[in-house]
């Protein structure tokens, strides 16, 4: 990823000038958001986003298109940040779910506990079939927590990329549900569930999934570069 402005450092560059092309407005607008939702800070009023953006009217017709492009390009980006976000919410679920079902095993049953709404009965089973059903749950949690972690970090990449059109440090919409993940993987790691020594995810080792957000790379930069 190349060096990026900061936000507000591109903020102040722009405003000072005094005909500002499509992309040039936009850019503020999104620096402005990323500055208020990372850093807590912003120099651009109301009135003068009002000025850049929602009073300004294009002087040419290739103007309007060019604006809507990056207006539904910032859209298909707030998907993408959603859908990344996804991949955490599930992943974090199904830690919540291994936890629940390894409080539930206790003296060779699988005892009363709430899922969804609805009792389970105590289920006897034997050491055997308890070893297995922890193994089961262990891994497959595992599986879909590297699994998350590998998909974030080529929405990472994506983000990165993107950042480096506008100018603006936009990846930070997805470190932290990278983050967020990487902490569910040390729970994972380590006790209660990493007591049973059963597959530990090494993070170091997940690569960025190949073709996850290959649609999103190819609709969002196809409406950022200009139509030859």
């Amino acid at each position: 990823m190349s060096v990026v402005f900061s936000s507000l450092a591109t903020i102040s560059k722009l405003l000072r000038k005094t005909n500002l092309t499509p992309k040039e407005r936009y850019v503020i607008v999104i620096a402005d958001l990323a500055s208020k939702e990372r850093d807590g800070k912003t120099i651009l009023t109301k009135a003068k986003k009002d000025a850049i953006v929602n009073n300004w009217q294009p002087a040419t017709v290739d103007e309007a298109e060019e604006f809507n492009r990056y207006n539904q390009a910032w859209k298909l980006t707030i998907t993408a940040e959603l859908e990344a976000s996804n991949h955490y919410l599930e992943a974090k679920s199904k830690m919540q779910d291994l936890a629940l079902f390894l409080t539930s095993i206790k003296d060779g049953a699988l005892t009363p506990f709430a899922f969804l709404g609805e009792p389970y009965r105590s289920i006897k089973i034997n050491e055997a079939e308890a070893r297995d059903k922890i193994a089961d749950a262990i891994k497959g949690t595992g599986n879909q927590l590297a699994d998350a972690y590998a998909t974030l970090l080529t929405y990472k990449k994506l983000f990165d990329d993107i950042s480096d059109f506008y100018g603006v440090d936009l990846s930070y919409m997805i470190r932290r549900f990278i983050a967020q993940t990487k902490l569910l993987i040390d729970a994972y790691n380590n006790p209660p569930f990493g007591k049973y020594g059963l597959w530990p995810i090494d993070i170091n080792t997940i690569e960025p999934k190949a073709g996850a957000v290959d649609l999103y790379r190819e609709n969002i930069f196809k409406l950022l570069k200009k139509p030859k």
